[in-house]
């Protein structure tokens, strides 16, 4: 009887380490890593192909968007809902072949819970970043798998330009990202736009600093060749309804 429990006792510990949870590195050799591919979108586990910088691992995420949907991505299904403790972020390497390159990660659970859409952008090429996804206000709820697309709004064709590599994705704590309400004032908050379609948001100097609003900042849109739904203002407000963009 002692043996059969002692068994079974190293089996459920066996269990508990090779589930797939966060951190996930893609470097175990027992865990099966579960992505279900959506609307285009195609995720895998690759070797590194560029091991350089602050990621020498050996193993990586692959994205690439072929035709499809402008919302082609990928879900990483995880064994069991996300233990935040006193987190209230998520880290996430990537790697893309240019700056400015929007990578969109949602948290979902049970019952349709989800975290709403919350975008980082490149800042390098060519070189691993690490991005934060600010989850403030949103750990409450249970979530046991991870959306990631690439470049959301534009359909990809599966080229350098709509591929894209992620790893270690872990929990961490960040400073509350920007909510409601907004006056771009701060100095510290990162107005994370996500413009599409001919649209580009930006903040700048109030270029007419008098009568209901005299502050020092505004955000700017302008609209230019592209689709009629070139809305990024709205676009980032509606995300910022639903949840906190990135600190």
């Amino acid at each position: 009887m002692k043996k059969i429990l002692t068994s079974l006792t190293f089996l459920l510990l066996a269990t508990a380490v090779f589930a797939q949870q966060l951190p996930v590195d893609f470097e175990s050799t027992t865990i099966t890593y579960t992505f279900n591919d959506f609307a285009g979108g195609a995720a895998s586990v690759i070797d590194n192909p560029q091991s350089s910088g602050i990621n020498t691992s050996s193993k990586v995420g692959q994205m690439v968007k072929s035709t499809g949907e402008v919302y082609g991505g990928s879900v990483l299904v995880l064994d069991g809902s996300i233990d935040f403790g006193d987190n209230n972020a998520i880290k996430m390497k990537v790697l893309a072949n240019r700056v400015g390159a929007s990578v969109l990660l949602k948290l979902e659970g049970p019952g349709g819970a989800t975290t709403g859409d919350l975008f980082a952008t490149t800042t390098v090429a060519d070189q691993w970043e690490e991005v934060t996804y600010s989850l403030a206000g949103l750990t409450s709820v249970e979530y046991n798998s991870i959306v990631l697309i690439y470049e959301l709004g534009t359909v990809g064709d599966g080229s350098p330009d709509f591929t894209f590599w992620f790893d270690d994705i872990e929990l961490t704590t960040a400073a509350e990202g920007v909510q409601l309400p907004i006056d771009f004032e701060s100095t510290t908050l990162n107005y994370a736009w996500s413009d599409f379609a001919g649209g580009v948001a930006s903040v700048i100097d109030n270029p007419q600093s008098s009568g209901i609003n005299t502050s020092a900042k505004v955000g700017k849109m302008v609209k230019s060749a592209g689709e009629v739904l070139a809305e990024a203002l709205w676009h980032w407000a509606e995300r910022l309804i639903l949840a906190p963009t990135m600190a």
